[in-house]
């Protein structure tokens, strides 16, 4: 199964970001690894660059953008198959 398509199915669910982020807007890397987010959507490969906020250390060629709740808000993160774990809630 694609990224993408690990991302769609699991749309809903939760899942933990490895790395930090690094926030646009003046405040820089969060040093706050291993944040649980919930994902809200995904977004096709190369969707609005502007409405990005944050990013991780482990971009690729094979990243996404997903819409994660974040801190009670949602957020547009790019990232990659190396920067998540799945987690199952069963």
């Amino acid at each position: 199964m694609k990224f993408l398509e690990t991302l769609q199915a699991n749309l809903g669910g939760l899942i933990r970001l490895k790395t930090s982020l690094y926030w646009y807007d003046g405040q820089g890397w969060d040093n706050n690894p291993g944040r649980v987010c919930l994902i809200l959507d995904v977004l096709r490969h190369g969707g609005p660059a502007s409405a990005c906020t944050v990013t991780s250390y482990n971009t690729s060629n094979n990243e996404e953008l997903v819409l994660l709740l974040i801190n009670g808000l949602p957020v547009h993160v790019w990232t990659s198959e190396p920067d998540i774990e799945l987690i199952d809630v069963e």
